[in-house]
């Protein structure tokens, strides 16, 4: 997608913080180089993404939570000095829960988690 003002303003005064994280770096660089940064009206490409929700189709969401990915999506977390591990992912079960609702707010309906 298009670069935006908003998206273009984050990176510039998230600058540093997104320099810190090689893997960032690379996904909001121009050309995925992982040097200059997006800037405005420069097209935001996520391959990587698009690859995890194609697998998540054919798979289903065990693709989250077991094999390749799984190990991919711990060692980034790890890599950025979380503590997840394989076995915290494969037996993560999630939890439904019904959605907060407040009414008219601004003349919206507000749904909240």
């Amino acid at each position: 997608f298009e670069v935006t003002h908003y998206v273009a303003y984050d990176i510039a005064i998230n600058k540093e913080k997104i320099q810190k994280f090689p893997d960032l770096m690379r996904v909001l660089s121009k050309n995925r180089e992982g040097k200059s940064l997006l800037e405005l009206g420069d097209t935001l490409k996520r391959p990587e993404l698009a690859k995890t929700l194609e697998l998540v189709m054919e798979r289903g969401a065990d693709a989250i939570y077991t094999g390749n990915l799984a190990q991919q999506i711990v060692k980034d977390i790890q890599n950025a000095g979380g503590i997840i591990t394989e076995s915290d992912l494969a037996n993560y079960r999630p939890v439904v829960r019904d959605p907060l609702i407040s009414r008219d707010v601004f003349g919206f309906t507000m749904i909240g988690p």
